[in-house]
């Protein structure tokens, strides 16, 4: 789950998009409520995107909230156009369930990791350009994240081996 902004007219709104087992992407609406409202309510479903065949296991948003970045049992990745509620993109290359997926700080670069050990960066047109196979993890890859520097774009990742490992991209 990730909390977005987007404008709309002249206002700016946050919004909370979410994956689910139930294999799909929901955009949130954020209503803001006192803490003494009897409705509890703090959103609503604004739009449903489909395209997985399996759970939805992380999600990222671009750093301009356009876009969203999922990764899923089905092995695969996709990228969404919020705005449009469709997929840009898909990625395939990983021969197992996508545990983990992440943007890097210009996006222009994604990470992603599996319960194939492997540790993947893409570029966003959907090729694979690398996978990590010198001092790769020797168990499913549960994480990976950017360091948040555009001139040293360093990916971390973490693994059930019960290693952390830090890769100078």
């Amino acid at each position: 789950m990730q909390v977005g902004e987007e404008t709309v007219g002249e206002e700016t709104r946050e919004f909370l998009i979410s994956g689910s087992r139930d294999k799909s992407i929901l955009v949130w609406d954020i209503i803001e409520r006192k803490d003494t409202d009897e409705d509890k309510e703090w959103g609503v479903p604004r739009k449903m995107l489909k395209g997985h065949s399996h759970f939805i296991s992380d999600l990222q948003l671009s750093q301009d909230s356009r876009y969203c970045l999922t990764s899923s049992w089905d092995g695969s990745l996709r990228l969404w156009d919020i705005k449009k509620a469709t997929t840009v993109r898909r990625f395939v290359s990983h021969s197992r369930d996508v545990l983990s997926v992440a943007f890097s700080p210009d996006n222009r670069q994604i990470a992603s990791g599996g319960r194939d050990k492997a540790l993947k960066i893409w570029n966003t047109v959907g090729e694979c350009k690398f996978t990590v196979e010198q001092n790769a993890h020797t168990d499913w890859v549960s994480s990976v994240k950017f360091f948040k520097d555009i001139k040293n774009p360093i990916v971390v990742s973490g693994s059930w081996d019960r290693t952390i490992k830090v890769w100078d991209n």
